[in-house]
């Protein structure tokens, strides 16, 4: 069986890797990203608390979009030394097809690493806007960690039961590269939740005391 480098990506879509890996990860920075935002001083000198939150949107925004960068480097550089070649599925050798006893030729490296960026982002932007909504709701950023904790516990023990949420549907994994339709229905569930987040906190946001 062969390996390609998108075997590495597909590999940090799975669950557990996102789970027990990239979240853990990702809450780390995003503390440390937000971590001046939970001032009083700074937040007095915002003109409204919708402000405040359009604003640590837009930063989260922009924390997804880095921290999306930052992890499809590493796997680029690093599993790039285990691999042979960027994609492979065209082959009966290769792990996509020992996957879905399927080969493809429809799906190029440069559409590959468009879709799985994409995916990638709203789930570290889902994250973001979760943990943003999640500190102003309890006051209290250890709600967020336990709250980020518990969705990743949460999606490990469903990972193979018929009830889905959030990453156990919003994911890259092979069976939906030989659909258009699963691999769209996974992105726009994606958006939806993001969509949805932001305006709970957006309509929520006024009821709360600001946190410090």
């Amino acid at each position: 069986m062969n390996y390609c480098l998108a075997d590495c990506y597909i590999a940090m879509h799975e669950v557990w890797v996102f789970g027990v890996l990239v979240i853990p990860v990702t809450l780390l920075f995003l503390l440390h990203f937000f971590s001046a935002q939970g001032r009083t001083c700074s937040l007095i000198r915002e003109e409204s608390r919708r402000m405040i939150w359009r604003k640590q949107g837009y930063k989260g925004f922009l924390f997804s979009v880095m921290m999306t960068f930052y992890f499809h480097t590493c796997i680029f550089l690093f599993g790039g030394l285990a691999s042979k070649s960027y994609i492979n599925w065209s082959s009966t050798s290769s792990l996509f097809f020992y996957k879905t006893e399927c080969s493809t030729s429809m799906v190029c490296f440069p559409l590959f690493l468009a879709v799985s960026s994409a995916i990638v982002f709203l789930k570290l932007f889902m994250i973001s806007l979760a943990a943003i909504f999640a500190v102003w709701a309890a006051k209290n950023k250890e709600i967020m960690i336990m709250f980020i904790i518990t969705l990743a516990g949460a999606e490990l023990f469903l990972q193979e039961k018929p009830v889905r949420l959030f990453f156990n549907i919003l994911n890259a994994s092979y069976d939906k590269w030989l659909s258009v339709w699963k691999m769209a229905e996974s992105i726009i569930y994606g958006i939806v939740l993001c969509i949805l987040i932001w305006y709970m906190g957006k309509s929520n946001i006024t009821r709360k005391d600001f946190f410090l």
